[in-house]
């Protein structure tokens, strides 16, 4: 009833079906999305440009730090080095097929396999 009183109401202005769907509400067909889309690629491509030219690369940030910083930073990645290696040995030596698979369980399997 409600609508059926808005439209006789617009029934003196246009008997244009499409103002009578945009006076009873907006319309996602109405929604400008060529518009919405280009400026949304264009706000995202000034942001990325803007990130590339304000961000410097991984070999720029070491050239620009201090000696002792460089130190610490050499001094970390050898470590991690190192511990990446311990653990690539390790895989290797448990992925060998001569070794009892009930060896390689992880921790927190069952050592009796009783099943709860």
């Amino acid at each position: 009833m409600f609508i059926g009183a808005q439209v006789r109401s617009l029934s003196f202005v246009s008997h244009d079906r499409r103002a009578v769907i945009y006076a009873l509400g907006p319309s996602m067909s109405n929604f400008p999305w060529a518009r919405f889309t280009g400026t949304s690629v264009i706000l995202m491509g000034i942001g990325y440009a803007l990130m590339k030219a304000s961000v410097p690369t991984e070999e720029e940030l070491y050239n620009r730090m201090a000696p002792d910083l460089r130190r610490k930073v050499d001094a970390a990645k050898a470590l991690r080095e190192a511990r990446e290696a311990e653990l690539g040995q390790q895989v290797v030596a448990q992925t060998k097929e001569d070794v009892d698979p009930d060896a390689i369980k992880p921790i927190w399997a069952d050592p009796t396999g009783n099943k709860k």
